[in-house]
């Protein structure tokens, strides 16, 4: 300020000296947050506390604070079910990042074994049987035990055989007989006449005999050919190996298939392509019955029209171009191009810097001096570098006329 001394009679001024004025406090502004580092579950974190003036910006303290430890990563360590001889683990978990165990894993005794019985082969008048011991916690643990023959049981002596099995207990004369394991010979394999056994006492009496092998021969008709279906030659066919002989007495293959004959088409037919993605054709049928084959042509040149819809447009804004309507056709998406219409300007009728239109912040009177407004391509880089920081950190949103950095 000036301090200026006047006559106090004619109100002359005498001297005037500039008083320099002490330079005012700063202006804290809120502390931000700068340089974070942030923790793992072993090593705490740390950030800088840094307060601004709000009037020069020039940085009025710096603190460096620390970070809570991060929380454990957890992993499941996967337990292990204890079997009859072997203990098992329960599930536990550890950090995947540092390796602590968060929760250790318990032993789990050994279950033991524990047999069921089941009697697997039943014993018989003369023979053993056999009670087979399984371990329901494990079946591959298994042993078993002789169960004794019952001996006979002949609670009516008068028929001399034994209940049970119906053993002749006393002297048969094999008056009673029965033929056992027959079996008729094909050209695969050799036929048995069959066992001779003593019905009552079940004694072996006679051992039979091998059959040759032989053709099983069935007679086939002749059939006649159709353009869908082989027909055949007069033959005789064995019934287990399927060669075909001219006749009964022949011992080597013949071939008797008859080749088929042509289809029969009736006229052609034209049909209607159904819409844009096909075109019309002429088919006609085999007139012979049962085959049902078609013939089929293509007429080039005549696909069917498009099935088109109208696609409202999209009027221009202040913050986006607009579009005209358009067509485009539901069978094979053919599209009838449409017209970009300008985006608008912003309008600022009451010069509030808020656009009428959007809402949106506009530029003030004067143009505003940040970088990301410089279009120097050296400018443009180290903007693009600045702004990955900014946006990493949380800082430096927008500059003073309301443009968003990130």
């Amino acid at each position: 300020y000036e301090s200026v001394v006047y006559c106090t009679v004619c109100n002359e001024e005498i001297s005037r000296e500039t008083v320099a004025l002490p330079l005012a406090d700063h202006t804290e502004g809120a502390a931000v947050e700068e340089n974070r580092n942030e923790s793992t579950c072993k090593v705490a974190g740390s950030y800088e506390s840094v307060v601004y003036c709000t009037v020069c910006n020039e940085e009025i303290s710096r603190e460096t604070l620390p970070l809570p430890l991060a929380d454990h990563t957890e992993k499941t360590i996967e337990g292990k079910a204890p079997t009859c001889d072997d203990t098992g683990l329960t599930t536990g978990t550890e950090c995947s990042v540092c390796g602590d165990i968060l929760v250790a894993q318990t032993v789990i005794p050994e279950l033991g074994h524990d047999y069921v019985g089941e009697i697997t082969v039943e014993p018989t008048c003369t023979e053993d049987g056999e009670k087979t011991y399984t371990c329901k916690n494990d079946a591959s643990h298994t042993y078993t035990e002789v169960i004794g023959s019952t001996g006979h049981k002949d609670e009516n002596p008068a028929d001399g055989k034994c209940d049970n099995c119906s053993e002749i207990l006393v002297a048969c004369e094999h008056a009673n007989k029965e033929t056992r394991n027959e079996k008729n010979a094909t050209c695969v394999e050799e036929g048995y006449t069959g066992d001779i056994y003593c019905k009552d006492c079940g004694v072996l009496l006679e051992t039979g005999v091998s059959i040759p092998k032989a053709h099983l021969i069935e007679y086939i008709d002749a059939r006649e050919s159709t353009c869908n279906t082989n027909g055949w030659k007069a033959h005789y066919v064995c019934k287990a190996c399927g060669k075909t002989f001219s006749d009964r007495a022949a011992t080597t293959e013949i071939i008797v298939t008859l080749p088929t004959t042509e289809h029969n088409f009736g006229k052609w037919n034209r049909v209607t392509a159904p819409d844009c993605r096909s075109e019309d054709y002429e088919i006609r049928y085999c007139q012979n019955p049962g085959c049902g084959a078609s013939d089929r042509k293509v007429i080039e040149g005549t696909r069917g029209a498009h099935s088109m819809v109208v696609v409202e447009g999209k009027e221009a804004t202040c913050l986006s171009p607009g579009k005209t309507a358009y067509k485009y056709c539901v069978s094979c998406n053919y599209v009838e191009e449409s017209e970009i219409i300008p985006q608008l300007p912003h309008s600022d009728k009451n010069a509030d810097t808020i656009c009428d239109m959007c809402s949106s912040k506009l530029y003030g009177s004067e143009a505003c001096t940040c970088i990301c407004h410089n279009d120097f391509f050296l400018a443009k880089f180290v903007y693009t570098i600045l702004n990955f920081f900014w946006k990493l950190f949380g800082i430096n949103k927008s500059c003073n006329c309301g443009h968003n950095h990130w």
